[in-house]
């Protein structure tokens, strides 16, 4: 899994970012909390995960891109808005991934 250092988070967890990737890398078990990544097809925006998901092999062999942390569904989806809303801003359109590329000055290909 790849993490952006420009990371979306959610208001609740903020301090606690880093220690909270730590534990979703090193497969711990965590409580209510969600990795918004970027899709891996091209019919979606955004891939939302509960972060136990995440240990499963399947997963573990994937190349996700993680651009957002949060501490609850509701918590996460809001912020899946919030990525909509500045990338439109941003753009005037909604493809989150050139968007993404845009910020970070490289190209990201996790298809």
């Amino acid at each position: 899994m790849i993490w952006l250092d420009d990371l979306y988070i959610s208001d609740n967890i903020t301090r606690k970012k880093d220690k909270l990737i730590k534990k979703i890398n090193k497969g711990k078990i965590t409580k209510n909390l969600y990795v918004i990544a970027l899709s891996r097809n091209s019919s979606d925006l955004l891939d939302v995960f509960q972060a136990n998901i995440l240990k499963q092999d399947y997963y573990k062999k994937q190349d996700i891109i993680a651009v957002g942390l949060a501490k609850s569904e509701d918590a996460a989806y809001e912020l899946v808005k919030t990525i909509v809303d500045d990338c439109y801003a941003a753009t005037n359109g909604v493809d989150v991934k050139a968007f993404f590329q845009e910020r970070l000055g490289e190209t990201i290909d996790n298809a």
